[in-house]
């Protein structure tokens, strides 16, 4: 029998890729410790983590978790996950389907080629 615990799956990482990508795809910003700078543009930690949240494409752009759950701790320098359980967009669902796996194992694989796509 196993333990509850050992079927939790860390996305913090997954998150903190899936922010990166994201925000270097679409403002040509970098994480430069605090906040994302680049191309112009400076968005803290908050406002690229709110701008993932509220973009409506993802589905079309091929991101596969709906919301990000992270926030960064000044006090600490760290970024943090606030939940580890993440909903995945319609379109990565489907795409696992035709594969035949799930998407938890799915995510598993991309955690470990560290590639989103």
């Amino acid at each position: 029998m196993t333990n509850q615990a050992e079927k939790i799956i860390n996305t913090r990482r997954l998150q903190i890729f899936t922010l990166n990508f994201f925000m270097f795809s679409e403002f040509q910003c970098v994480f430069d410790g605090t906040g994302f700078s680049g191309g112009g543009y400076y968005f803290t930690f908050a406002e690229a983590v709110k701008l993932y949240n509220g973009f409506e494409e993802k589905e079309e752009y091929g991101y596969f978790i709906k919301t990000l759950k992270l926030r960064y701790s000044k006090k600490n320098k760290e970024i943090t996950c606030y939940s580890f359980m993440v909903s995945f967009t319609d379109s990565f669902k489907e795409e696992c389907a035709q594969k035949g796996a799930e998407p938890e194992q799915a995510m598993l694989e991309i955690l470990r080629s560290g590639r989103l796509r």
